[in-house]
């Protein structure tokens, strides 16, 4: 786990696509997969995967991919998919406006869906939206790097 705020090791991945980097530690990857064009919900799904040893198949444990919608939209998109009961609003991330739901995922840890309107140059009135599955301090960090570029 990582001390402090010392990213010493990490790596970055940017996105010249949609504007943003993240830090990940040594024992993550980034993959980036394209999901089916006319998809109603993204256009490029980039994973950081904890590697599992012989299995080139890991599950994501953050996904950051676009939706279509401005953020009010995906907002409420996703929020119909939702149980009325999961924790939800407006919220901050890094500085920048967002909104979140959290709710207990399929297999009984906690999940977040984090959503901030991607910047005008880059994808306008497109949201990005951060997939973080089975929170963790150690996922709440790469979280805590996440910032769009300038």
């Amino acid at each position: 786990p990582l001390v402090g705020n010392d990213f010493t090791g990490w790596q970055i991945y940017h996105s010249e696509e949609y504007g943003f980097e993240i830090q990940y530690p040594p024992h993550y990857e980034i993959h980036e997969e394209w999901w089916q064009e006319g998809s109603p919900t993204a256009d490029l799904r980039a994973i950081l995967v904890r590697p599992i040893a012989g299995n080139p198949s890991s599950s994501p444990v953050i996904s950051l991919y676009s939706s279509a919608g401005t953020l009010e939209e995906t907002y409420q998109l996703i929020g119909e998919a939702k149980d009325p009961n999961v924790t939800k609003g407006p919220t901050d991330l890094n500085g920048l406006s967002a909104y979140f739901y959290e709710y207990e995922n399929e297999v009984g840890g906690q999940s977040k869906e984090i959503m901030v309107p991607l910047p005008t140059e880059f994808q306008s009135g497109k949201t990005l939206i951060l997939l973080v599955m089975n929170t963790s301090l150690e996922l709440e960090q790469i979280l805590s790097t996440f910032r769009f570029l300038d």
